[in-house]
């Protein structure tokens, strides 16, 4: 709401002229619609960042060197999936049913943790490795498989024979600036989803993995699909974009569409949202929404919801302390202290 607000008063402030104070001239800060609009190409969304820097000085993101990683969350947790348990007899060893789960915030919404239990076993990020453990019965619990995980794992969910396991993960890329002779290299972040088959636990086989750009932020599961919300900073040098991509394995499958308000944002952030079929693993979808740096995460049975802070441009306080000394402060002094010169 008080954002909602802070637009209402800004737009009636300010138009989209230029303010002209003792011979500097001070562009005004374009209105926003706040609509949702999608970007129809790289040219466009590069246009829009030279607008939105030359208009507003709103946006900063220039440079060939990397931001700080953004920040992880810390709202981790799950709960294990039903297991069908055999029928009750003297030879068989049947699995508790009384097993500790990780909270959740909604009944069917799945959340990621680094250690996972179906009653039988226990799934397990323990540095840079996954474990499986056979915990039942307790008396005789022991370590059935162990395998290093790629980059910094981070993650995972367990949904009957199927385990996903994310990684964060340096990566490379090169981009010839504007006007340049040669590629430059550009280090990035990258986020892997490793899709495993447990169906024989002591021998899980990866049937797929699939990387997006950024940094991990968050994952949910309904169903048999998986929800990886990654975030990029956006980095826009030289008219040189790095826009972001899908890949399965080191090949290129996807550029999602790229979606945003036209808000003045002191920076950008990519938040790349990919679903995952992993019953189906060669079945994935994604969209990539350019916001600011956002806060929170909730998901529903139907719709994920992204909150991040309304952060105007320098300019705008500027603009806005300018205007309060004058309507508001100097009314206030007295008639000999208003009238002496700065």
């Amino acid at each position: 709401m008080l954002a909602l607000i802070g637009i209402a008063i800004f737009s009636g402030c300010v138009d989209n002229k230029t303010i002209d104070k003792d011979n500097v001239s001070i562009p005004a800060i374009p209105g926003s619609t706040q609509e949702l609009k999608k970007f129809s190409s790289a040219y466009e969304l590069r246009e829009y960042l030279k607008a939105s820097t030359q208009s507003t000085g709103a946006f900063d993101g220039f440079g060939m060197g990397r931001s700080p990683a953004i920040a992880e969350s810390g709202m981790v947790g799950a709960v294990a999936p039903s297991v069908v348990m055999p029928k009750a007899a003297e030879s068989i060893q049947v699995p508790s049913t009384d097993y500790s789960k990780t909270n959740i915030q909604v009944e069917g919404v799945d959340e990621a943790d680094f250690v996972k239990n179906d009653g039988k076993y226990i799934y397990v990020i323990a540095q840079d490795k996954l474990l499986i453990v056979d915990a039942f019965p307790a008396s005789e619990a022991k370590t059935i498989y162990s395998i290093s995980i790629q980059g910094r794992p981070k993650d995972l969910f367990v949904n009957g024979d199927r385990l996903v396991i994310f990684s964060e993960d340096t990566d490379r890329i090169y981009g010839v600036p504007e006007y340049d002779y040669m590629p430059r290299p550009i280090d990035t972040m990258e986020t892997t989803a490793f899709i495993y088959d447990i169906s024989d636990r002591k021998k899980p086989q990866e049937i797929a993995n699939y990387s997006i750009n950024g940094n991990y932020f968050q994952s949910r599961m309904i169903g048999d699909y998986a929800y990886l919300i990654a975030k990029n900073y956006v980095y826009y040098t030289g008219d040189f974009v790095d826009m972001p991509s899908v890949r399965k394995g080191p090949v290129k499958i996807m550029a999602p569409d790229v979606y945003y308000f036209d808000n003045p944002e002191q920076n950008y952030v990519f938040h790349t949202i990919a679903s995952i079929n992993i019953k189906k693993p060669d079945s994935i979808n994604a969209k990539t929404f350019m916001m600011g740096y956002s806060d929170n995460l909730y998901v529903s049975g139907n719709n994920i919801y992204i909150t991040y802070r309304k952060n105007m441009p320098i300019m705008y306080y500027e603009l806005q302390n300018e205007e309060r000394f004058y309507q508001v402060v100097l009314p206030l002094l007295s008639k000999g202290c208003a009238g002496q010169d700065k």
